[in-house]
């Protein structure tokens, strides 16, 4: 962000919505995408490119109505 402009203006998702953004690599290629968090059914629904449209990666992750929150990141783990 530079000037207070932004790079990018993308509409993605349902207007009024509770859902909750989040951005990260989803496809491996180095860039940060973006996201949308459903917590009431706890679902990722994720793009690969800045687009709007349809996602391109659909997640269920976690219980129905667990209320966590996403996070994003490079997690490694390491053996004994």
């Amino acid at each position: 962000l530079e000037g207070g402009v932004s790079d990018h203006s993308i509409r993605y998702g349902a207007k009024r919505s509770t859902w909750l953004p989040i951005c990260g690599d989803w496809d491996g290629d180095g860039l940060d995408e973006i996201g949308l968090y459903n917590p009431t059914p706890s679902k990722f629904f994720l793009k690969n490119d800045l687009s709007g449209g349809e996602a391109d990666i659909v997640i269920n992750f976690g219980p129905y109505g667990g209320g966590w929150l996403p996070g994003s990141g490079i997690w490694e783990t390491s053996g004994p």
